[in-house]
């Protein structure tokens, strides 16, 4: 009997070949037994760009195309490169009437069939997440917010009946006006709401390397955070059901030639339906602090120059 695994994801214009991307990757390793039933939410999308994530639909692949409106968050204040759009994450449990989806990011590529991540049981907890250990060491948004841990919001299992029996939608607009303050477009507002009621998810789940290695982690210190007994970078990459492409926008694989996972993202780019757009990539060149002395893992584990960084000088 198939399984129907229920895929939220939002997308725009400016984001709508990252997104297909990601939604490739994902058909691409799905198990034959199940039913990936993605919901699409689109904002001010081209009737072109529809036509190409279209083409993703198949027997096994559904997809609902739901027109939405990013324009009421247009007062919210913005510290970040995520859009305002991001915002639409707040109103998926009004959206969707399901009782439970995964929300995934379109900065992200599904290495691995998506099954046993959704089936893992969140009991009483609204949302499952996967700590975020650069925000929480490295920027300390957890003190920011108010919180002992902090999740990524990148990828989220979400209880959905128990959001919507919790008014969560409002609570999380709330949260967001009230404060301007945080760096974090949607990320803040969901911890702040949400992180005491959070189950907390694997590494492999939101594995965010190329933002470890921008921080200098290795893997000794990964495995202290997350408690986990890989023996290398490699072993987690192997291990990854998600990699989260999270971290600098300008190493993004679709902005640069050099960026973080380029290849393997490339991989899904060309069997994507913009395999035929050319893609205007430049070279990444950031103006920034080096923390990462590690060249040969640079080179081998992400494919791009030794330059993975985050903080401006």
């Amino acid at each position: 009997m198939k399984k129907e695994i229920n895929i939220c994801m939002i997308t725009d214009n400016n984001y709508v070949i990252p997104t297909a991307v990601a939604m490739t990757s994902a058909i691409q390793n799905k198990a034959p037994h199940n039913i990936y039933h993605f919901y699409l939410l689109i904002n001010e999308v081209a009737p072109d760009n529809l036509s190409r994530l279209e083409q993703l639909h198949r027997q096994d692949v559904k997809i609902d195309f739901i027109k939405v409106d990013a324009s009421k968050y247009k007062k919210i204040n913005v510290k970040t490169h995520v859009p305002q759009s991001a915002a639409l994450k707040f109103d998926i449990p009004n959206i969707i009437k399901a009782d439970k989806c995964l929300y995934i990011d379109g900065d992200i590529i599904v290495c691995k069939d998506l099954e046993q991540l959704y089936s893992i049981d969140l009991g009483n907890h609204m949302v499952g997440a996967v700590r975020d250990m650069g925000g929480e060491l490295g920027q300390k948004f957890n003190i920011a917010v108010g919180c002992t841990k902090y999740f990524n919001s990148g990828v989220l299992l979400l209880n959905l009946d128990k959001m919507r029996d919790a008014n969560c939608t409002e609570q999380l607009i709330k949260a967001k006006m009230e404060h301007p303050q945080w760096k974090c477009m949607d990320q803040d507002a969901f911890n702040f709401v949400l992180s005491f009621t959070t189950k907390w998810l694997d590494v492999k789940y939101n594995s965010m390397m190329a933002l470890y290695h921008s921080y200098g982690y290795n893997i000794k210190r990964i495995n202290k955070f997350y408690k986990t007994k890989y023996k290398s970078e490699s072993d987690l990459e192997k291990d990854s059901v998600i990699i989260h492409l999270a971290g600098e926008a300008g190493q993004r694989p679709w902005k640069v030639s050099n960026g973080a996972f380029g290849q393997l993202w490339d991989k899904y780019y060309e069997l994507s339906p913009y395999k035929d757009t050319v893609l205007q990539r430049g070279i990444y060149h950031p103006k920034v602090k080096i923390y990462s002395t590690d060249t040969k893992t640079s080179y081998k584990l992400f494919g791009i120059l030794p330059i993975l960084c985050i903080e401006e000088k």
